[in-house]
């Protein structure tokens, strides 16, 4: 009985985990928030401008490449864990 309520204990404990991520400016958001999201997209728009002012196949463009590729991959986990805390307020919704 006692090992049951610890096991929930933690497992609660990491679920309402928040994910922080700490911006350039100091500025400390939430994994996933919109604001999260926002800044996301707009550093992926400035890299791929960036990325297009070089010509193919040059170092400097496979290098902004890359770093593309990274914000993807930061936007699409940041975009999963919204709609993970979206479906899990829905579900805490119907609950009560």
């Amino acid at each position: 009985m006692k090992q049951d309520v610890l096991v929930e204990y933690v497992r609660l404990l990491v679920e309402k985990k928040i994910k922080e991520v700490q911006l350039t400016d100091g500025t400390v958001l939430e994994w996933g928030s919109d604001e999260h999201i926002s800044v996301l997209e707009k550093q992926l728009a400035e890299i791929q401008h960036k990325k297009n002012q070089h010509p193919r196949g040059s170092a400097s463009r496979a290098d902004y490449r890359r770093v593309e590729a990274r914000l993807r991959a930061e936007l699409k986990s940041a975009k999963n864990a919204s709609e993970k805390k979206r479906l899990q307020e829905k579900q805490d919704d119907k609950g009560s």
